[in-house]
């Protein structure tokens, strides 16, 4: 883990930074892929949808623009898809909180492993390597302190924790 070379945000992004660095997304679900799962054209075309991440930064999540993070249907994210796009969706919850954007609840409700999605939840994880979890358990103790949040996000940040997340705390 990186120490702390000040406060809690820079240790949150350097985490992340260091632990997602040089993630592709490869063959994972891109943003405009999930988009296009959530409301699909008529009629469906393959061909079109396999091209949609030529348009799209595959390479480098932390070049991805916000508005197009806003795009994200996390929901429908392969394992692939979550390592790479989750960094930068996370970080985007500190950096421009709106408590009723579907990024944001998108990728709040992906870190909280409900019983009912437990299977759907630990399929998206199952290529974090443990450096990963730990920033991504990092994020969750740190984001209430540094978000000012609206609604219940803070419980549910430490509802993730003790559910799935603390134990890759160190």
């Amino acid at each position: 883990m990186i120490e702390p070379s000040g406060d809690k945000l820079t240790l949150v992004v350097e985490t992340f930074a260091s632990a997602f660095a040089g993630v592709v997304l490869g063959g994972g679900m891109s943003i405009r892929q999930s988009e296009a799962v959530d409301r699909p054209p008529e009629p469906w075309n393959e061909a079109w949808y396999r091209a949609l991440p030529v348009e799209e930064i595959t390479d480098d999540w932390s070049r991805i623009p916000a508005s197009e993070l806003d795009r994200a249907q996390v929901a429908f994210f392969d394992a692939e898809a979550f390592r790479y796009y989750i960094a930068p969706l996370a970080l985007s919850v500190i950096r421009n909180y709106d408590s009723s954007s579907m990024r944001v609840i998108g990728t709040l409700s992906a870190l909280y492993p409900n019983e009912r999605d437990w299977t759907h939840h630990m399929n998206q994880y199952a290529l974090l390597n443990s450096a990963q979890k730990q920033a991504v358990a990092l994020y969750l103790s740190h984001v209430p302190s540094l978000v000012e949040f609206d609604g219940e996000e803070a419980k549910q940040c430490e509802r993730a924790l003790r559910r799935y997340w603390l134990r890759f705390l160190k």
